[in-house]
């Protein structure tokens, strides 16, 4: 999963188009750091300008990354433990986000390695 998080937005008219840098769904590049506030976004006229640099910035990120032990939990179900690997591998997992939780417009990727499954007894 590799998600696009920052991105071109954009404003103006038809007649006076601009475009912003905007991060997540409501952030955007003031020109020195990221603002909720659009009124403070810094403007480009050109659209592929600012592709440009929403492409360098993008690569420039550096997500803060955790690590977890997943606990599965299945009915007495008749299947092996490499059957359930494969199943879970095509699987995918999300994450909602609790409103007011600081947050919102984050985006959170779950990557998880099923290839240590066992079972515990």
């Amino acid at each position: 999963m590799n998600h696009r998080r920052i991105t071109v937005a954009r404003l103006g008219s038809s007649d006076w188009p601009r475009f912003a840098i905007q991060r997540n769904r409501r952030r955007y590049w003031t020109g020195s750091g990221w603002s909720h506030a659009l009124r403070d976004a810094w403007l480009f006229q050109d659209e592929q300008e600012a592709i440009g640099q929403a492409i360098v910035m993008q690569d420039h990120i550096r997500p803060r990354r955790f690590v977890t032990t997943a606990l599965i939990v299945l009915d007495d179900e008749p299947i092996t433990v490499q059957d359930l690997q494969k199943v879970l591998e095509r699987s995918t997992v999300t994450l909602p986000v609790p409103e007011h939780s600081g947050l919102d417009d984050s985006y959170i990727e779950i990557d998880l390695d099923w290839t240590g499954l066992e079972e515990i007894q």
